[in-house]
């Protein structure tokens, strides 16, 4: 079985999301495969690749105009799908890869699926793992026409380990982009210069329980202090108290920091699926039926603010250097 891997190697995301490759292959059944990759860049490759510990037979570089979008990706692939024929093409984790997955499964009349959790590969049938209803169930699906074009669901963690891929065979490609009628025009917004929530080792989320946009502010400062990357819940970034660059869950950042605090959240599903990998946990809530405690590895019935200025005050005190 062959199974092509597609990034966009120009995103800052590029590395992360290979680290969620990895974690699904890792969870995955796949019998006897070979793989290639196929890696989309706008300038300049990188000197090194993602570590993935897969020995990929071929690299092909996709030169495409920047920003990379898929629809200036879609014809190279469809080239490079008549040229190889692989029977799954597995996409890259995050809104790109979805985008790519349900298209090309069109273009080339294959079967798509998106953020998949894990697959079981057989020939020739393809079986594929999926969290549903708000992530309180894992669906089976069975993919019936090849090529099966599947996106990975993000798993959280940082960036993978890269090492030099001079020894596999890599060819350069300028891939065609015809016009497209109905892409008027694109602009690119950068947003807020804020860490990766995704990389954090420490991460602070605040639910609708800070009250407002102050009350959000004033969370920014006790996560400075605390050493931490401030996330949010849904409702704080849909009442404009927070940037949505902060939003955690499945529709946001996936996090698997040493140590998660949960201040102020119910404990949505959608939320709680997005610090699951959290190697700790702590909730605090002045509801004790609130549903993030089920999830929580130290469990605090307070008023969030209390416990989380009494919290930074602590850290702060400890970090002082100490006069002998």
């Amino acid at each position: 079985m062959k199974i092509a891997l597609t990034f966009n190697a120009s995103s800052p995301d590029f590395l992360r999301r290979a680290n969620d490759t990895v974690k699904f292959l890792q969870g995955s059944q796949i019998e006897n495969a070979t793989f290639i990759f196929w890696l989309f860049h706008h300038q300049g490759k990188p000197d090194k690749l993602p570590l993935l510990h897969l020995s990929p037979t071929e690299i092909m570089w996709f030169s495409v105009p920047e920003p990379v979008l898929v629809e200036s990706c879609l014809s190279g692939l469809e080239a490079a799908y008549a040229q190889h024929q692989p029977e799954v093409i597995l996409c890259s984790s995050g809104p790109w890869g979805n985008e790519m997955a349900a298209r090309l499964g069109m273009r080339l009349h294959g079967s798509a699926i998106t953020s998949a959790r894990s697959v079981l590969l057989s020939s020739p049938s393809c079986t594929a793992y999926k969290a549903v209803y708000e992530q309180h169930l894992l669906a089976q699906f069975s993919l019936s026409l090849p090529p099966y074009c599947i996106s990975v669901a993000p798993s959280g963690g940082g960036n993978i380990a890269v090492a030099s891929a001079a020894r596999i065979s890599q060819i350069d490609i300028s891939a065609p982009v015809p016009p497209c009628e109905w892409l008027l025009s694109v602009e690119v917004e950068q947003s807020a210069n804020i860490s990766s929530l995704s990389e954090a080792r420490r991460v602070l989320a605040v639910g609708q329980g800070v009250g407002s946009r102050a009350g959000f502010q004033r969370m920014q400062d006790i996560a400075q202090q605390l050493g931490a990357q401030l996330g949010a819940s849904r409702p704080v970034v849909m009442n404009a108290w927070g940037e949505m660059s902060r939003l955690v869950g499945i529709s946001g950042a996936i996090v698997a920091p040493d140590i998660c605090i949960a201040a102020g959240v119910s404990g949505a599903a959608a939320f709680s699926a997005g610090i699951s990998h959290s190697q700790f946990i702590v909730a605090i809530n002045s509801d004790p039926q609130a549903a993030i405690f089920a999830h929580a590895d130290v469990a605090i019935v307070d008023d969030m603010d209390q416990v989380l200025e009494a919290l930074a005050a602590c850290v702060q005190q400890t970090s002082q250097p100490q006069n002998n």
